[in-house]
């Protein structure tokens, strides 16, 4: 692998990833229901999930708690957790780029293939997992499947024409 592909590679396919992300997530129905009552929701974190973590009751009650030390809205101070979001998927893009580099593929839709394959099997591994431990809903796996399928397979897709471009 030489570092022009590396770089381009890694930088389109990480790109690619998070703009999907974040139009996915701004299209399509969000699976999650907003708490109205937060007196209520404070009040119960202090007594049953005191500091940021995951909480779990064996009857099925999973709370995960990440606050800002203020309680403030999350949401009004996006810039940090956008930054690691796209670094991470610029990782990813760079882990899917030494995959693909080992592939035969014959076009830059086999590459896209591969990559969906991927995707889903990490969505597999993951949600999938927690839909079972931890009963997430059915939308919001189909969600997660839609995110991993189509943006691995136009990042992929992606990767793979500069795969392709490179070797010509």
């Amino acid at each position: 692998m030489n570092l022009k592909l590396a770089v381009q590679a890694t930088l389109l396919g990480g790109l690619i990833v998070f703009v999907w992300g974040a139009a996915s997530h701004m299209l399509l129905p969000e699976p999650v229901t907003v708490m109205s009552d937060t007196k209520s929701v404070d009040d119960f974190l202090a007594k049953n999930a005191p500091s940021n973590g995951a909480f779990f009751d064996p009857r099925g009650v999973m709370v995960i708690v990440g606050f800002l030390p203020d309680k403030t809205d999350k949401s009004l101070n996006m810039g940090p957790q956008l930054a690691i979001e796209f670094a991470t998927n610029l990782f990813q893009a760079f882990l899917l780029l030494v995959v693909l580099l080992r592939v035969k593929a014959k076009s830059v839709f086999d590459y896209g293939l591969m990559s969906c394959i991927l995707g889903v099997m990490a969505w597999v591994s993951i949600e999938v997992s927690y839909w079972n431990w931890y009963s997430f809903s059915p939308p919001l796996l189909v969600m997660g499947f839609l995110d991993a399928l189509i943006g691995f397979f136009l990042a992929g897709a992606c990767i793979g024409w500069l795969i392709r471009k490179q070797a010509a």
